[in-house]
């Protein structure tokens, strides 16, 4: 039986499901990732370190889900499927990236309750769309940026979506030359 991805289900995930394991947990107990600031950690490619440290970034943000799992998710919810997921990631709608054989979807994309968009991360997107993509792009929305003095692009997402969008329109023409 599939449970779909819902409040309290996220809330159980949360708690659980986002504990790091292996490698990942002896460095943050040995305090290597946790006393790193966020531009340390993610500075190098895709790692188990890295990749822990990024699922602790969004963890407030409603973490990272597998994309098999996001689509049943939205089927129930009505939402759509996964071939409207996987339309929506290769248009550069939806940002996810691949880790060891599975495709990973920050969650702060979409309105918790309904699942549907959330408008100012695809404002961002659009943005970003063709210069910086999948685990780059995540980790952008959870690193200092200068544009927003040393703020977290994610964390100001829903509250000053001004400013992020114009950060993304700069590190945009940055990347561009």
């Amino acid at each position: 039986m599939h449970v779909p991805l819902d409040a309290p289900m996220m809330q159980a995930r949360q708690q659980t499901w986002f504990a790091p394991a292996g490698i990942a947990a002896a460095a943050l107990a040995s305090g290597t990732a946790r006393d790193r600031r966020p531009d340390q950690i993610f500075s190098a490619a895709p790692s188990v370190e890295n990749f822990e440290a990024l699922r602790a970034a969004y963890r407030s943000n409603g973490g990272i889900v597998r994309a098999d799992e996001l689509a049943r998710a939205l089927q129930h919810k009505q939402r759509g499927d996964f071939v409207g997921l996987a339309r929506n990631i290769a248009s550069g709608l939806i940002l996810g990236f691949e880790w060891q054989g599975s495709f990973w979807i920050p969650l702060f994309q979409f309105e918790r309750m309904e699942l549907s968009l959330n408008q100012g991360a695809r404002q961002v997107l659009a943005e970003l769309a063709g210069v910086i993509d999948g685990w780059a792009l995540a980790v952008w929305f959870v690193q200092p940026s200068s544009w927003l003095r040393g703020q977290l692009p994610l964390n100001l997402l829903r509250c000053n979506l001004q400013s992020v969008l114009a950060a993304a329109r700069a590190d945009r023409f940055v990347a561009d030359g």
